[in-house]
């Protein structure tokens, strides 16, 4: 039997005995058996085979983890119409990078965080493993700046192993259990930049109650940034109209509101107090983020 055709059953018994992703290694490795067909012994074609499906293995099992991650998450926000419930569960997305947030936002957030002096202070609502906020801290303090930053989240999941002067998180309460001074208590401050990614103002009962500690931990030049699925939060009026998130916020006054097609929004306070409106929730469906309904009481 000739060189070609021993390596050629060889590979088609490996085939067959591996299969599924070591099929897809032989294919990988065919081109040289025909080309180089002496050269390829049965025992080195095995072990190409093995290593190259190895490789493949590898990438799969990242895919199917990241799959099941993803409809465990979904389990956890579809299985109870419960926000607080919802929450405790901790089955969304918590690793999101500052990176992220510039994606989410824009090159105004970058510039924004580039632009804060000494003293200033970020607020992340909903922080999750907290990484965006402390990627930024590392670089400010790699920078020499003198700047704050405070993640407020349920569960962090991970611990920031290296502490960093400034930077602190809140962790395992809601925002509605946690009083404003502990947050921008001495040395912190109000806030220059309070940013909220599919966070507590997604899942919170009181979106109106949420809104309003925002705008009481904000300094009157700070910004707001939001990114959240607009329509999953409707606001009914008495005259039967509805305005989703973005067109309730822009009839607040006080307020200046921006927005994209694509969930971002910003918030910057004109002169004065804004007096936000009371809201009642009428109906919660569960979902991540759970849409909310609420009707105005005034």
């Amino acid at each position: 039997m000739s060189g070609f055709r021993k390596t050629f059953l060889c590979l088609v018994l490996s085939a067959f005995l591996l299969r599924g992703p070591f099929s897809f290694a032989a294919e990988q490795v065919s081109d040289r058996v025909h080309k180089n067909p002496e050269e390829m012994s049965c025992v080195k074609l095995v072990s190409t085979i093995g290593l190259t499906a190895g490789a493949s293995l590898y990438v799969a099992g990242l895919v199917v983890s990241s799959i099941l991650q993803g409809l465990a998450a979904m389990r956890t926000c579809f299985m109870t119409d419960n926000l607080h419930e919802i929450v405790k569960r901790n089955g969304f997305s918590k690793g999101r990078t500052l990176e992220d947030y510039v994606d989410f936002f824009g090159p105004e957030f970058s510039e924004a965080l580039a632009a804060l002096p000494d003293g200033a202070h970020w607020i992340d609502m909903g922080s999750g493993e907290n990484r965006a906020i402390e990627e930024f801290m590392r670089g400010a303090e790699a920078q020499g700046r003198r700047v704050f930053a405070t993640g407020i989240t349920y569960k962090a999941g991970r611990e920031i192993y290296e502490p960093t002067p400034g930077l602190r998180v809140l962790e395992g309460r809601y925002l509605e259990n946690i009083a404003n001074q502990e947050i921008v208590g001495p040395p912190y401050g109000k806030a220059d930049i309070i940013t909220d990614v599919m966070g507590v103002l997604s899942y919170a009962d009181h979106v109106d109650d949420t809104l309003r500690t925002y705008v009481q931990l904000l300094k009157p030049n700070g910004v707001i940034y939001i990114y959240t699925s607009i329509p999953n939060t409707q606001i009914k009026s008495r005259n039967g109209s509805e305005l989703d998130l973005e067109e309730w916020l822009k009839t607040i006054p006080g307020l200046v509101v921006e927005s994209s097609p694509y969930g971002k929004i910003t918030i910057r306070l004109k002169k004065g107090d804004p007096i936000i409106p009371e809201l009642k929730v009428q109906s919660v469906k569960a979902g991540c983020p759970p849409t909310r309904i609420y009707t105005r009481e005034n």
